[in-house]
């Protein structure tokens, strides 16, 4: 009373709390273990409404917690859109407003709550079996409770809150709500609703065995897949729940279930999809033909991603027994699951052995699609396993065979594009790998197969990282982040964050960047040992590098790739990988570690004849700097080898390219080399000592530091700054900044003076 009566004297007055900003709720959110996909998504259900947000975040702590149990399989648990658990305050808090209402509202606020948001009139008076004047009368007061709100549209209300509906919902009797979504099923099926509409009613009302509800929801998640792949699941899990086990009608269930499997494994239901994969197998004929070996690679692959291989191993082995020796499609179908086993595994002879029989075989029975997988799987092992110029005649090969596909052949094969996008971003052809992982996505999304789409999509952000579109892969990072946040997959989440680190680092955000790198670390520390944890290690480690954590890089490189002979990676990758190390070991002052890091770089690159094919690429595409860094590595592999001649040639070229950029710690690199192959090097005087040499100008050219001599290189080299940050790998901001400090030091005000300056130089260099 006193408070009213201050508010008409007008000595208080009354505050409206409007719902928290994202920036708030994630304030509140501070110190959870929540992504930013769930973040965004508790946000959206709470509203804003700080007490409802505290309750989510509490429900998801204890669901985290709740250990799994019987129900939660492929075909048991709730499947309605309400699912998740609210807590129990939020529930007695909601009962309380309800309990005070009269029966007839009671009623139509559960019918409400049964149609789904938003509601109308009409319907929610077929659902409550009440006349429609009563519930229009029932809405009224409804409203003026607060529990339920108008929308901008006539004749149509929405829940005050998500969580009202979902309260209101989890009340229900039982047998009340299955008579509910049966009367709601039928007003809808009057009115011509979409599969789409009437499947969560359906679902939750229909008896087993009851063809056209199985129908319906089919049609319901095919409408789905794609754009919406949990619903999709969903509605196919019903199905198959209806579907008879035994006897008549039990062949539906068959046919449904490596739908439903494809489903699981495109939200991440690694679990579910291995389930209903081996239930399917359980009733499938004994006879090996190419539905069963279908089901057995995709319940291997399933497995894979579980980290269970010695189990996918064992199953694809039995069953390649079991079709025996002939030529099939199905033994083509095992011997491209045992490859692409080998290939995550880094179980490398098999890997190859079964791609190349699967290329041979597939190519016999003229089937394309078969063979252009078998090449895409082979040009990856064969890159794995060292066999460089193997991979690359393949990946040529692949390349030739999928430009002939038609995208329906492809989505029946997409892994074809996944294996083919990765060998080439490892062969260093990043424009094609870009190309392919982009067309495997616009296909999956077409034909409604998300089975690769995060994965791929992952593929694809890291291919525009190294061509240099750093916008598009960070952005394009974060929506792969996202996704895989709200799948239920290790594997896919530590993907992402590779993704997203690796964008990120390029473009300067060593923050955010070295997040993401421990986050996959983290992950990859859970799943254990596989190829995937590896390209974790070497990222965060390339991170820590560039934060300064160099002994943390060096740490975590050599955890998660298996120790100092780095034996759980690809040894294309390896040389590369060494070089982090090396790079660890100098930046913190270690010279006997770097030096012995660099020794074991360039005899795993000399190993697999890999300097030399990135000198030629480096040449051939313009990059002075990297193929002098490129010379080094195959002067030191030569040196190691015994081939002093060719090392000393390598390592001269490398050197004088090296003074000519000013890159006095890479020269003096290049001069011990030489030295320690007995290679006599003349004093490089006031060239060693000022970087570019001569008098005058060159004093200027001297003071600047070694990424601004490369910078005011490749300007000379008339590159744009988009150019040259994709080369250095640096974002445009970066080069921006340094390309000012390079005008400062220099004196001068334009790029076309710069290179003037650079050109004066080399001229006075030739000279002496």
């Amino acid at each position: 009373t006193e408070l009213i009566a201050a508010t008409r004297a007008e000595r208080a007055h009354r505050i409206e709390l409007g719902p928290l900003s994202r920036a708030e709720s994630d304030q509140l959110m501070a110190g959870e273990e929540v992504g930013e996909g769930w973040r965004a998504s508790l946000h959206a259900q709470s509203g804003g409404n700080p007490f409802y947000l505290e309750q989510l975040l509490r429900s998801r702590r204890l669901e985290a917690e709740r250990p799994s149990g019987p129900g939660t399989g492929p075909f048991g648990g709730r499947l309605d859109t309400l699912s998740g658990r609210i807590s129990e305050e939020v529930a007695v808090t909601i009962a309380r407003e309800v309990d005070a209402l009269p029966w007839l509202a009671q009623a139509v606020l559960q019918a409400a709550a049964v149609a789904g948001e938003p509601f109308e009139p009409d319907l929610v008076a077929e659902i409550a079996d009440v006349a429609e004047p009563d519930a229009l009368l029932s809405l009224d007061e409804l409203q003026a409770r607060d529990l339920i709100r108008p929308t901008a549209v006539a004749r149509e209300f929405r829940f005050r809150h998500p969580l009202v509906r979902a309260a209101v919902y989890g009340s229900l009797k039982g047998g009340w709500r299955v008579a509910a979504h049966a009367r709601a099923a039928r007003a809808l099926a009057r009115r011509g609703a979409s599969a789409a509409a009437c499947a969560p009613h359906v679902a939750q009302s229909a008896r087993r065995g009851d063809d056209e509800a199985i129908s319906l929801l089919v049609e319901a998640a095919r409408a789905a897949t794609g754009r919406a792949p949990a619903s999709a699941a969903r509605w196919l899990a019903a199905a198959a729940r209806l579907a008879p086990e035994r006897g008549p009608g039990s062949e539906r269930r068959l046919e449904l279930m490596p739908e439903l499997a494809g489903a699981f494994a495109s939200i991440g239901a690694l679990e579910q999809c291995q389930e209903v994969l081996v239930q399917a197998l359980d009733v499938l004929p004994e006879a090996i033909d190419e539905l069963r070996t279908a089901l057995i690679a995709g319940c291997a692959q399933a497995e894979i991603f579980l980290g269970r291989y010695e189990q996918a191993r064992a199953r694809l082995v039995r069953a390649i027994d079991e079709v025996g020796d002939e030529i099939s499609p199905a033994r083509v179908q095992l011997e491209l699951a045992l490859a692409a086993y080998g290939t995550y595994a880094n179980d490398l002879d098999l890997a190859v052995r079964f791609a190349a029989s699967a290329r041979a075989h597939a190519s016999a029975l003229g089937r394309q699609a078969l063979h252009a997988t078998a090449l895409s799987i082979l040009s990856l092992s064969s890159y794995a396993a060292g066999e460089i110029e193997d991979a690359q005649d393949a990946h040529s090969s692949a390349c030739a065979l999928v430009d002939e596909l038609s995208d329906g052949s492809i989505s029946r094969r997409v892994e074809m594009m996944w294996f083919l996008g990765w060998a080439g971003w490892f062969l260093g052809r990043y424009g094609t790998a870009e190309a392919h992982f982009s067309r495997g996505i616009a296909v999956s999304r077409a034909y409604g197969d998300a089975r690769l789409l995060i994965e791929m999509t992952v593929g694809r952000t890291i291919a525009l990282t190294w061509l240099g579109r750093l916008g598009e892969a960070v952005a394009l990072g974060e929506e792969a982040l996202e996704a895989g946040q709200l799948s239920n997959s290790p594997n896919r989440l530590m993907w992402c964050n590779i993704a997203r680190c690796l964008s990120l680092t390029a473009a300067g955000d060593l923050d955010a960047a070295l997040r993401a790198g421990e986050e996959a670390a983290a992950i990859a520390r859970e799943v254990g040992v596989s190829v995937v944890s590896a390209g974790a290690g070497w990222t965060c480690a390339a991170v820590l590098i560039e934060a300064g954590e160099h002994q943390r890089a060096v740490d975590v490189l050599l955890e998660l790739l298996g120790g100092p002979g780095l034996s759980g990676y690809y040894a294309g990758m390896r040389p590369f990988c060494y070089g982090l190390l090396t790079r660890a070991e100098m930046r913190r002052g270690n010279a006997a570690g770097a030096r012995e890091w660099a020794r074991r770089s360039a005899a795993s690159a000399y190993e697999i004849g890999l300097a030399q094919r990135a000198i030629e690429g480096f040449d051939r595409t313009g990059a002075p700097i990297n193929a002098a860094r490129a010379r080094l590595v195959a002067g030191k592999a030569l040196g190691a080898a015994g081939d002093r001649e060719r090392a000393g040639a390598e390592l001269r070229r490398a050197e004088q390219s090296f003074a000519e950029f000013g890159a006095r710690r890479l020269q003096a690199e290049a001069v011990r080399e030489l030295r320690r192959i007995g290679r006599r090097v003349r004093s490089t005087g006031r060239r060693g000592a000022g970087g570019m040499g001569g008098a005058g100008g060159a004093d200027k050219l001297a003071s600047l530091s070694g990424r601004e001599r490369e910078v005011a290189e490749l300007v000379t080299a008339r590159k744009t700054n988009r150019e040259i940050a994709a080369d250095l790998y640096l974002s445009e901001k970066t080069i921006e900044s340094h390309l000012s400090s390079v005008f400062v030091k220099l004196g001068v005000n334009s790029r076309a003076d710069v290179a003037r300056a650079v050109e004066r130089n080399r001229a006075q260099r030739r000279v002496e």
